[in-house]
């Protein structure tokens, strides 16, 4: 072999380094800019999602789906600090948002629920947040029986099944959502869906008590008891992750609802007609505003109803 041929040779190589570096080079910066992109994009959605969510709390019994990016999402509930994250963005503080929600979700789509909690009169809006790759499957053996209410009641953003049959809890393919929530009545349905549905992290069992529905009442999610006070709540534990979480965003409620009282409260002090009409009302808002306890809120809550029909028939200012 000559020196022209080898210099050739050199050359082709030198000309195939050169052109793998380029082509390197451009892939490197294709796949950066397309992180910076992204980064971007996640940036500006966590910017714009807490207004979202704000309006959204303030809904009057109302569901809507926002467009979000296709990246997970992550919420926690702590004591004093509630936050949603997404990838690569910093976390959100939604820590004023009664937000009921599974720990992670990811969907190109977010389907919200505004559901108002009335107790007696409106005291906050329960945010229910979850996605199209959640299944709500409620399993009851008698047809029609109280769980079809609520089947009905869930806005059909959401993905839904009443079955009646272990036929039909055996036929949920259990690969075409991200999670499953079971909602059976305690006992034997319960017990049915355990025997049919291999329960876990994918697959999770809300028990609610046997109707008809008593409020307040216990139930059970994944086998962990927890306390509601009205339908509402009961639809709150649905989307929560579990027990804990539900506990933890409950007292975010319950702690607007206190504001609530105290402003109705301090409006009777400053009421000057009726005097003397108004001791019981501001002794069961007092309650409401002091108590811990879902039993005792239910009794001031109904005596707080009775003395507003009271009012009324008086004449005087109402409550509420």
């Amino acid at each position: 072999m000559n020196k022209s041929q080898i210099s050739l040779q050199f050359v082709w190589i030198f000309v195939f380094i050169i052109g793998a570096l380029i082509i390197a080079g451009v892939v490197s910066f294709i796949f950066r800019a397309n992180d910076a992109s992204e980064e971007a994009i996640n940036f500006e959605f966590i910017s714009k999602i807490q207004p979202i969510l704000l309006l959204a709390s303030h809904g009057t019994d109302s569901a809507k789906e926002i467009n979000i990016p296709n990246v997970p999402l992550s919420f926690t509930c702590l004591p004093g600090l509630s936050t949603l994250q997404i990838e690569n963005a910093p976390p959100t503080d939604i820590t004023y948002l009664p937000f009921y929600s599974l720990d992670h979700l990811e969907s190109p789509k977010l389907a919200l629920w505004g559901l108002p909690h009335t107790y007696p009169f409106i005291t906050s809006t329960l945010l229910l947040v979850s996605t199209r790759r959640v299944d709500f499957v409620f399993y009851e053996s008698l047809q029609n029986g109280p769980l079809k209410e609520l089947h009905d009641r869930l806005p059909d953003i959401y993905a839904k099944q009443y079955v009646t049959s272990t036929a039909a809890l055996d036929a949920i393919s259990l690969t075409s959502y991200d999670h499953y929530r079971i909602i059976a009545l305690d006992g034997v349905d319960s017990q049915t869906v355990t025997e049919h549905l291999p329960l876990g992290d994918k697959v999770t069992l809300l028990s609610l008590p046997h109707a008809p529905f008593t409020y307040p009442g216990t139930a059970y999610l994944a086998d962990q008891p927890f306390r509601y006070l009205s339908q509402e709540l009961l639809f709150a534990a649905m989307f929560s992750q579990d027990a804990q979480t539900y506990r933890c965003q409950t007292q975010k409620l319950f702690h607007q609802a206190s504001l609530a009282y105290q402003l109705h409260l301090a409006r009777l002090n400053s009421l000057t007609v009726c005097p003397g009409s108004y001791e019981s009302a501001k002794l069961q808002l007092q309650t409401l505003i002091d108590t811990t306890d879902a039993d005792v809120a239910s009794l001031a809550k109904d005596a707080l109803m009775d003395e507003n029909a009271r009012l009324s028939r008086l004449g005087c200012p109402l409550v509420y």
